[in-house]
């Protein structure tokens, strides 16, 4: 009788807990066996991720050795060559240059530039330039927008001649008629020129002007610029 009694209302019960106390500890040999798989994955990533963390660093210290080290003048040559043969005129870069890329407004500086004429202006030079220094910020040129906080021209000589076809010198394509439109230009916040001369001929009406220029413009106007004759206006009948 108590057997039967034990079988009806103990043995069930039971049965019951011992099963779920079986599941519980295989789920529980489960997740040991599982967090030893993980323990082990990781600690085979850790040689790796320090192998992607050291050649990460040694590209970061190349880059930076290359932007401090590098002798930019070695690509003046490459440059004018390039510039020369896409703009069909002499281009060159006849002084040292100096480029700082360590910065949040990386700074390049040219000196002594010199743009040649267009083919029917080949015996005055559009430009020498002494030195031009700009800068741009970082950060807007990461998502290609440029913005110069400083344009700075010293001792510029620029010869500009519209004839009588309406082609200009100082234009790149200078052999197609203006169409009216200017040049498109980035921001520029503060454009300083110093010790600047300027000549203008106009030969369908028969005008020469020569002129010497000094300016220090800010984005908010606060400062000034002067234009100076040098010789009187000249007009040809």
């Amino acid at each position: 009788m108590f057997r039967d009694w034990y079988d009806r209302r103990i043995a069930p019960p039971a049965r019951r807990i011992v099963a779920a106390a079986s599941m519980r500890l295989r789920a529980g040999q489960a997740f040991l066996q599982d967090r030893g798989r993980v323990r082990a994955a990781v600690r085979r990533m850790v040689p790796t991720a320090r192998i992607i963390g050291g050649a990460l660093l040694s590209l970061v210290v190349a880059v930076v050795l290359f932007a401090a080290l590098f002798d930019w003048n070695l690509l003046r040559g490459p440059i004018g060559r390039w510039a020369s043969a896409k703009y069909d005129r002499q281009i060159a870069l006849t002084g040292d240059m100096d480029v700082k890329l360590l910065s949040w407004t990386p700074t390049v500086v040219v000196r002594g530039l010199k743009v040649g004429g267009p083919d029917w202006a080949r015996d005055r030079d559009t430009a020498d330039v002494d030195e031009v220094r700009a800068s741009v910020r970082l950060a807007p040129l990461l998502i290609g927008r440029v913005e110069m906080p400083l344009l700075s021209i010293t001792r510029p000589r620029v010869v500009m001649i519209s004839d009588r076809q309406g082609r200009k010198s100082w234009r790149l394509d200078a052999d197609r008629p203006d169409d009216g439109r200017g040049a498109k230009l980035p921001p520029i916040e503060r454009l300083i020129i110093r010790d600047g001369a300027l000549t203008f001929e106009e030969q369908r009406r028969g005008l020469s002007v020569n002129a010497t220029v000094n300016a220090q413009e800010t984005a908010g106007g606060t400062a000034g610029s002067s234009w100076t004759a040098a010789a009187p206006c000249v007009v040809r009948p």
